[in-house]
């Protein structure tokens, strides 16, 4: 069902469908749901049979977000991407206002969720604060895939402009050892400069 202009009118119609179906796989990318149609598909997760979950490019932002986070231990989810959301308020060009809420109820969640093993933030602009959020739960949860890139974990964005801080890096990298589980870690496009690496 990716990039079908489905919208949040859309998205309720097919959550209704999710109540009674066996589908596992569940692809909604670039379909314009915002948080209203995220919202809709979250209601319906824990009644579905859905393992696979895209709601990549959606701008569900931080509303969006939370109602996803909020069921989330409750579902059967063990593929999750949520890449290109703005779900720390920031959209591709890092506008408008940073708030950590919706991502920290995600991440949250996750270390209640046995059974998730793939994780995408691809694109959401969670910056070092984020960086610090996934870092700090991921030995608690069962992840063994997490896609991290092009989040100005660095402070940078995309030209380069920012402040420059390795915080969020190096929160993460601190905590790898401590993470077992986890076997793909994806920070590309992040300006992490040579001091990064």
């Amino acid at each position: 069902l990716r990039s079908n202009k489905i919208s949040a009118v859309g998205a309720a119609d097919i959550a209704k469908a999710l109540w009674d179906s066996n589908i596992s796989d569940l692809n909604l990318a670039a379909n314009f749901i915002g948080a209203e149609g995220a919202a809709a598909v979250a209601e319906a997760l824990p009644s579905s049979k859905i393992e696979t979950l895209s709601l990549k490019f959606n701008a569900i932002g931080i509303e969006g977000a939370t109602a996803v986070a909020v069921v989330l231990p409750k579902t059967n989810i063990t593929n999750l991407n949520l890449a290109k959301n703005a779900v720390c308020g920031l959209d591709q060009c890092g506008q408008d206002t940073f708030i950590l809420d919706g991502f920290m109820s995600l991440c949250d969640a996750f270390t209640k969720m046995p059974n998730l093993k793939s994780v995408n933030f691809w694109d959401n602009n969670i910056c070092a604060q984020g960086a610090n959020a996934v870092a700090a739960v991921l030995p608690e949860t069962s992840i063994t895939s997490l896609n991290l890139g092009s989040n100005q974990m660095c402070g940078l964005d995309r030209n380069g402009k920012g402040i420059f801080s390795l915080e969020g890096l190096k929160a993460l990298c601190e905590m790898l050892p401590k993470c077992p589980k986890l076997l793909e870690l994806s920070i590309g496009c992040n300006k992490i400069l040579a001091e990064g690496a």
